[in-house]
């Protein structure tokens, strides 16, 4: 193969778009999140927390959504509304996890 072959091969892979990899977790206390934009206006939070055996269920959504709500109001420059989706798996205990879907409008 010609080096300015190679060369052009080597520049339209690199410009290539990359499969989207899921991103890393950031930490905020107690709590991991990773958000995406899933469409215009439509934002998605993922959020996990640590497991503390005097913590009821109660309180670690109330933790989790209290977290959704302050980063909902940073993300968003106007007001926002959450999405209720419920899940087709059955509830697990103790509460790890959630997902929070929100738009903005």
């Amino acid at each position: 193969m010609l080096p300015v072959a190679k060369l052009v091969c080597v520049l339209c892979i690199s410009l290539v778009d990359a499969p989207p990899y899921p991103g890393l977790s950031s930490r905020a206390s107690s709590i991991r999140y990773t958000y995406e934009i899933l469409g215009r206006n439509t934002h998605l939070l993922r959020l996990s927390t640590e497991y503390f055996f005097f913590d009821t269920d109660y309180s670690t959504e109330r933790r989790m959504a209290a977290f959704a709500t302050d980063f909902a109001a940073r993300t968003c420059p106007r007001e926002f509304v959450f999405e209720e989706r419920r899940s087709a798996l059955p509830p697990v205990s103790p509460v790890l996890a959630k997902n929070f879907v929100f738009h903005c409008r």
